[in-house]
């Protein structure tokens, strides 16, 4: 079996860094996973027991499986308990289905905003990347990349993301368990949302930043974006610098665990 030099994965790991910035360590794991996926030996090898050397975000994405990170939620409202928090919406349904686990490459319902008017429309969760045969994606975190920059700042692309509840997994492989999280007072709340139009129709993602201290020890790596009521005129229509201060840590003293 072929195997790299120390210098030759080492470049590598410079080039994922030149072309994705912070997004880097995710798309080396999509890259790992793919050639894994195919029973690609190279790849376990290096996935398994990479080279000691400078501990760039490369490097530790192939030495550890990417964990599933805020790719599980719940939307168990009704139609009439989403009009309480959001107000009226056109699209609106009198009876939305509930929603007990939305996962990546499944539909679920957003509300987008134009001309100052709500509109409750079906997306699909993930984004395509911008190669080909990459995994969609389904979180943002890296909201300088151009990739994203271009729906941040056309407001028509931000959207709210109706949750009642989200999950983080905890535990060793082969052993984890699901760790849900909501909110104290709102049984109802939401993501902030991008979007784009693809040849299979709108696909969705939504973003992620630093956990907060109810989040963290269970997955100290990220969170979902969970924006207050007072701020979805400011996600939906505010200017780019407006929608990236709202990218925070939600209150941890406001969350707790469910389940």
């Amino acid at each position: 079996m072929a195997k790299l030099s120390e210098w030759e994965l080492w470049a590598i790991a410079s080039k994922f860094d030149a072309d994705f910035g912070g997004e880097a360590a995710i798309h080396a794991a999509f890259k790992a996973d793919a050639m894994l996926e195919r029973n690609d030996r190279l790849a376990c090898n290096y996935r398994l027991n990479p080279p000691a050397g400078p501990r760039c975000s490369c490097r530790r994405a192939l030495a550890w499986p990417a964990p599933p990170m805020c790719n599980l939620y719940r939307m168990t409202s009704t139609a009439d308990e989403m009009k309480k928090l959001f107000g009226e919406f056109e699209g609106s349904r009198s009876n939305i289905p509930s929603y007990d686990a939305i996962y990546p490459d499944q539909e679920a319902p957003v509300l987008t905003a134009t001309g100052g008017r709500h509109t409750l429309a079906n997306m699909t969760w993930g984004v395509p990347g911008w190669k080909e045969g990459m995994r969609p994606i389904t979180n943002v975190r890296n909201l300088t990349s151009n990739f994203w920059k271009y729906m941040l700042v056309d407001p028509q692309h931000r959207y709210l993301v109706p949750v009642t509840a989200f999950c983080e997994w905890t535990g060793e492989k082969g052993s984890k368990k699901k760790v849900w999280f909501g909110l104290k007072d709102e049984p109802l709340f939401s993501f902030a949302g991008l979007w784009r139009e693809t040849q299979t129709g709108p696909r969705m993602a939504f973003l992620i930043c630093e956990p907060n201290s109810l989040v963290v020890p269970v997955h100290p790596k990220a969170m979902p974006v969970i924006l207050k009521p007072d701020d979805y005129g400011g996600w939906l229509s505010g200017d780019y610098d407006d929608a990236v201060s709202l990218a925070k840590p939600f209150d941890a003293d406001a969350m707790e665990i469910l389940e």
